[in-house]
């Protein structure tokens, strides 16, 4: 058994199952305070190695997909430079389900209680130019996740700050644009951990981050809940309502065609 050292943490690590993001004692720890004993789910596990160890050494229920080729299922083109995970002799875990990133959110991703957990999604420079202004699978996956919870794996060009996510601080290599775009639109911040730093240049920062809804709203319910009672789909677009915290909400449709409560902001009041 190998060791892995990341700002001087030791974990004992199988080399032939390391993945490209970094494994640490701390990141295992802070994975389990923040999902406070609800099961996470992982998708793009690659090998399984973060699941092994969630499961194995701190203790946290974990269920694990992936698929080796992800473009046979016709979500992205074929390119024969993917960066999917060709784990059919490497994996370290038996039980893996074998879904694509939407498939398995829309499969098993409808429990509110459950936790995401998101390593190293495709950039937008690996999707050909035609497909750019479409939606790409890490934003489908996080847009159909009916949960409050969300972890992410990922690289940034600055250091983040926990008062705000900039999505201009994606530094291009994990996830798309329209994903980080809809995680500074919908989710906030609540902790961050860095794993490492210098992996692509002098200044790229790798950060494990828990995010949370900023508002729940018809998807995803809850005592936090701060728009109105009705579920939006039952409205049409535009019609304005108040919210359960006294503010002004109105139905918007997402790009899915999901309708759902947004605050009203002061240009819409205007109209």
């Amino acid at each position: 058994m190998e060791f892995k050292r990341v700002h001087g943490t030791e974990i004992p690590v199988n080399s032939r199952f390391m993945t490209s993001a970094p494994i640490t004692e701390e990141a295992l720890l802070f994975i389990k305070k923040h999902t406070a004993g609800s099961t996470v789910l992982e998708i793009g596990c690659g090998s399984g190695i973060y699941a092994k160890l969630l499961r194995e050494i701190v203790g946290v229920k974990v269920i694990a997909t992936d698929v080796c080729s992800i473009e046979k299922k016709g979500l992205l083109p074929s390119y024969n430079w993917t960066r999917m995970a060709k784990f059919t002799y490497r994996r370290a875990i038996n039980n893996m389900i074998e879904k694509n990133a939407v498939e398995a959110v829309q499969n098993l991703g409808q429990n509110k209680s459950l936790s995401l957990f998101l390593s190293f999604p495709l950039p937008d420079s690996s999707i050909p130019i035609n497909f750019r202004n479409s939606q790409q699978y890490d934003e489908i996956a996080l847009r159909n996740f009916k949960g409050n919870k969300f972890f992410l794996i990922a690289m940034y060009g600055e250091e983040l700050s926990i008062k705000k996510y900039d999505p201009a601080n994606s530094n291009g290599s994990t996830g798309s644009y329209g994903f980080h775009y809809y995680l500074a639109e919908e989710w906030k911040v609540i902790d961050i951990l860095l794993l490492e730093t210098g992996r692509t240049s002098d200044h790229s920062y790798c950060y494990l981050i828990y995010f949370e809804r900023k508002t729940t709203n018809n998807m995803s319910g809850g005592k936090n809940r701060k728009c109105p009672k009705n579920n939006a789909k039952d409205f049409k677009l535009n019609t304005v309502d108040r919210g359960i915290d006294g503010k002004m909400w109105i139905v918007k449709k997402r790009r899915d065609g999901v309708k759902f409560w947004k605050r009203v902001n002061n240009i819409e009041k205007n109209k």
